[in-house]
Formats: C-alpha cells, sequence, structure tokens
C-alpha cells in the first residue's frame, strides 16, 4: 500500500491524537494500534503545545475544539 512504501519496514510511524472525549481517543487509539502506527493520546486538558518538541509525531489528528486551548494552535505549533 502507499503507505507502507515509504516507511522502512522496521519501523512505525507515530501518531499523536488530542482529544478530550475519552471514547473518541480510545477508538481512534485501537483503529491505530491495529494498522501499525506507534500511538500517543493526549487528553487535550494538558498543555500538549509545550510536549510536542518531545513527542515529533509524525502523523497528528486533534480535536480543533480542546478545553485548554486550541487545536488550531497545536496544529500551528506543530508546523
Amino acid at each position: 500500500d502507499m503507505l507502507s512504501s515509504n516507511v522502512d519496514p522496521g519501523s512505525r510511524l507515530s501518531l499523536l491524537i488530542v482529544d478530550d472525549e475519552p471514547m473518541v481517543l480510545s477508538l481512534l487509539s485501537r483503529f491505530a494500534s491495529q494498522n501499525g502506527f506507534s500511538v500517543v493520546l493526549r487528553d487535550g486538558r494538558s498543555d500538549v503545545i509545550t510536549e510536542l518538541p518531545a513527542l515529533q509525531p509524525d502523523v497528528a489528528l486533534v480535536d480543533l475544539h480542546l478545553p485548554t486551548t486550541s487545536g488550531l494552535d497545536v496544529l500551528r505549533a506543530l508546523r
């Protein structure tokens, strides 16, 4: 498939999921893990922006409406 053709077979892409809904985190995490991603979860209540330099995800799924910050701010910080 297209995704695996650009990835070293021994490595897994890291996926950051930021959402304040536990059910959404659980569902997305399960799906991503089953499809070969290394998943990092954040509930949107912590200051995920300050954690980004250490996390350095390959891919991010971010809720735009978080309790402590805007998801757009998180995405801007990822750039």
